[in-house]
């Protein structure tokens, strides 16, 4: 059996989207998915201020001087 040309195996045949990657997509993708994880990291005040006082930390604030 000869050597295969420059040491590439043949696969058969596929078409050129197969073969291709397509990057804009995948940068799409990639942001989204950037963009849903800083969303879910930020909080609204109300968000905060309900969890301080579900767990007693705005006493802190009601001492004063």
């Amino acid at each position: 059996m000869a050597a295969p040309f420059l040491g590439f195996e043949y696969l058969g045949p596929a078409s050129e989207s197969d073969l291709t990657r397509d990057y804009a997509a995948e940068q799409r993708a990639a942001e989204a998915q950037e963009r849903s994880r800083i969303r879910k990291l930020q909080r609204s005040s109300k968000e905060i201020l309900v969890n301080g006082v579900l767990d007693g930390s705005y006493a802190r604030y009601l001492k004063g001087e």
